[in-house]
């Protein structure tokens, strides 16, 4: 489902939605979780990050922030990028 859908309300759709565990490909191991309010390195489960989603922004609140743009979400496939990455970054939930 693209952000742009009118069919999404609030951000607690893309919460729904954004919730699980990420991966860069099918057959490769998790590189994130999201859960509830907060976002987990898997190396680095010990320290969450706080998230929120705005708009079609999604926010990891550090130190520095870090701005995700969301291309595309869907139930099983997140598709990103930000201002440092000149391509898109696919991941897939696991």
């Amino acid at each position: 489902m693209n952000l742009k859908n009118p069919e999404m309300k609030s951000s607690n759709d893309y919460d729904k939605l954004i919730d699980g565990i990420w991966a860069e490909s099918e057959d490769e191991n998790a590189f994130f979780y999201i859960k509830n309010d907060s976002l987990y390195n898997i190396e680095h489960q010990d320290r969450p990050y706080k998230y929120d989603i705005i708009g079609d922004t999604l926010r990891v609140l550090d130190d520095l922030q870090i701005n995700w743009i969301i291309i595309k979400l869907t139930k099983d496939s997140l598709l990103i990028t930000n201002e440092y990455l000149y391509d898109t970054v696919k991941l897939y939930k696991r």
